[in-house]
């Protein structure tokens, strides 16, 4: 299960985030950094190109977790990684863009997650389903 805590502080937020302890899950790749719609940013990877948590220049980080107590699993023959969604919203300066970005994505073709965004130039998090 993976699991992320965002701490307030003076300035800014402290972040602690697990990636799925399941012994088969393959071996994620350290934080490379990218430009996503002007922003730059970090994020470590899946060999598979997602990522569960990204960090960007105006100080938003992106967070998913997988939401397994949803039973509901997509029928897809194809269905889309989670870790495309952070990598989508990487990008995003506040939730309004976030949500905008979501709104493109093919949420039928997506297993039920959790969003978690902090932004910290209006002081807030959000969560997304």
């Amino acid at each position: 299960m993976c699991t992320v805590t965002f701490a307030a502080a003076r300035e800014g937020y402290h972040l602690g985030m697990n990636r799925d302890e399941k012994l088969t899950r393959v071996v994620g790749q350290p934080p490379a950094r990218f430009r996503e719609n002007g922003r730059a940013g970090v994020s470590p990877s899946e060999p598979g190109g997602g990522t569960w948590v990204s960090l960007n220049d105006a100080g938003v980080t992106m967070a998913l977790i997988n939401w397994y107590a949803v039973k509901t699993r997509v029928a897809a023959s194809q269905p889309m990684s989670r870790g495309e969604v952070v990598r989508a919203t990487r990008g995003a300066g506040n939730a309004a863009a976030v949500d905008a970005i979501l709104a493109t994505l093919p949420r039928e073709r997506i297993n039920p997650f959790r969003l978690i965004g902090a932004f910290p130039s209006s002081r807030e998090i959000f969560e997304w389903r």
